[in-house]
């Protein structure tokens, strides 16, 4: 049984003898606290961003990325070729590169395990935290 408080918040018979307002998802607190976990979680996500410095072109890595690329081209369903040119591409900073064939993945398969997080984890690198959000809760 719900009641209206003088807050404007609702409460159950249980809270109004305690006189605290109940935690709703509509609550101003439930949203500061999911927000807050929300960001925490990214920040953790992209702390990694500084860590890996991109790789100069001309490179054996660069060479490796290369040749992934032309093998993706040949066979874009190829899972292993997609996440091997997706590490390569994080090596050399080229993060919009390993987000398509991460996106190509889950285009075949939207319940792949993992790619979801790896895909947020890449968005907060480029500083695109609502696409990350959206990301992980799609």
């Amino acid at each position: 049984m719900f009641s209206g408080s003088p807050t404007g918040r609702r409460t159950t018979e249980n809270d109004r003898r305690k006189r605290m307002p109940a935690l709703t998802t509509q609550s101003p607190r439930y949203r500061i606290a999911r927000g807050a976990s929300l960001a925490a979680v990214l920040l953790w996500l992209s702390a990694g961003a500084a860590v890996g410095q991109p790789i100069p072109a001309g490179t054996e890595q660069d060479e490796q990325a290369i040749a992934l690329f032309q093998q993706l081209l040949k066979d874009p369903t190829n899972v292993d070729v997609n996440f091997r040119y997706a590490e390569a591409a994080v090596k050399l900073g080229n993060y919009e590169g390993a987000i398509s064939a991460l996106e190509r993945l889950l285009l075949y398969n939207p319940n792949f395990p993992g790619v979801k997080l790896q895909l947020a984890e890449l968005y907060a690198r480029l500083g695109s935290y609502n696409a990350a959000r959206l990301s992980c809760s799609g």
